[in-house]
């Protein structure tokens, strides 16, 4: 288990406590450096990492308590443990001092060799595994940091390709409103119904570019954090829905939910669930979409809440917030599939988390944190 480049370090300005203090702790595997005084082990200290220090406190010139405090400042030795040794017993404020300067432990000579290597041995198994979790914290980052590359790279991909998609889509529904215009005496029924297809299939893809590209800029944005207030936001929202689309809907938004977040990511968040709701409402004769706060699994939790078609829970578990993932056919309600998506990255942004909750044929409630709860 332990290896030579484990070293623990041995300071005594007596030659025989020193040499067997270091034959003893030797037996433990670990390589021992050996200092005959306070200022020498700070020479031996400044640059190196050691499992323990074992020091002596009553040393000539620098005693062990001004040596500790010294080596502590030394960025590797920090958090070394510092057992003192002292060939007698003063006083409790000096084992107290000694605590105070960073020791983990005070002994008193004579030293008992099975208690030391046991305290030698437990110090060096924290030291491994320290260094094992800070290699481990290490390739974790390298990964984290390639990820991130990979991550950006993928998007600037997705949004260039998106970009560059738009030109042949206008090209291909601008040549098709000119044939629908200026040849539709010279077409048949089914070509007239061919050349509506296509301008109806650009459409939805000019949607679904929209819906990419907005889904890359949440990525990419950069977070502002500031007072919003939800039940404005939201009050906003639904009424420039109803006034795009109007039909009877019972709108219950509750007052004063109020948070800190980025205003535009918030306003896109409650705009995509607000929209699903008024869009998985419209056969409903009575549709109702609520907004609002309530304890949820112990912890308080927004939630937009509609009584429209819903889904099945089980059907959708691993898949309700991933992009082009959808379930319901475009005739039961269109859409791009990227939205709830979108709402996910928001919601991650902000350090909280989504989750829905339906039935098929019973409404759908759509719960979220923010990470200020």
């Amino acid at each position: 288990m332990n290896t030579p480049s484990i070293s623990i370090l041995v300071v005594d300005d007596t030659p025989e406590n020193r040499h067997l203090f270091a034959h003893i702790l030797r037996e433990t595997g670990c390589e021992v450096v050996e200092a005959a005084s306070g200022e020498e082990a700070l020479r031996v200290s400044e640059a190196r990492e050691y499992a323990m220090i074992l020091m002596d406190v009553h040393m000539p010139g620098m005693d062990g308590f001004e040596a500790a405090r010294r080596i502590r400042a030394f960025p590797c030795c920090a958090i070394t443990p510092i057992v003192f040794v002292s060939a007698v017993y003063t006083s409790d404020s000096d084992r107290y001092k000694g605590y105070g300067e960073g020791a983990v432990d005070y002994l008193l000579s004579p030293v008992v060799p099975e208690i030391l290597r046991a305290k030698a041995r437990a110090f060096i198994e924290i030291f491994q595994r320290r260094k094992e979790a800070e290699e481990f914290a290490l390739r974790m980052e390298q990964a984290n940091r390639q990820l991130r590359a990979a991550n950006e790279e993928l998007e600037s991909f997705s949004y260039a390709a998106a970009h560059d998609l738009r030109a042949p889509l206008r090209a291909i529904g601008g040549f098709a409103e000119i044939l629908l215009e200026d040849y539709l005496p010279a077409l048949d029924a089914p070509g007239r119904d061919h050349l509506r297809r296509i301008g109806g299939a650009t459409g939805r893809m000019n949607e679904l570019i929209d819906s990419l590209l907005e889904l890359g800029k949440v990525t990419r944005s950069t977070m502002r954090q500031e007072p919003v207030d939800l039940s404005a936001l939201a009050g906003d929202i639904a009424r420039e829905i109803q006034g795009d689309s109007p039909r009877p809907v019972e709108w219950v938004i509750a007052p004063g939910q109020a948070i800190d977040g980025d205003p535009g990511l918030l306003r896109i968040l409650l705009a995509n669930l607000l929209g699903n709701a008024w869009k998985y409402t419209a056969r409903r004769d009575a549709a109702r979409i609520e907004f609002g706060r309530e304890m949820k699994d112990g912890q308080p939790a927004f939630f937009v809440r509609d009584n429209g078609i819903g889904f099945d829970s089980a059907q959708a578990a691993g898949k309700l917030f991933k992009p082009f993932q959808r379930l319901h056919s475009a005739e039961e309600a269109p859409g791009s599939g990227i939205g709830l998506a979108t709402v996910r990255r928001i919601v991650t942004k902000h350090g909280g988390r989504i989750w829905a909750e339906s039935e098929k044929g019973d409404g759908a409630t759509f719960w979220f944190t923010l990470g200020h709860e």
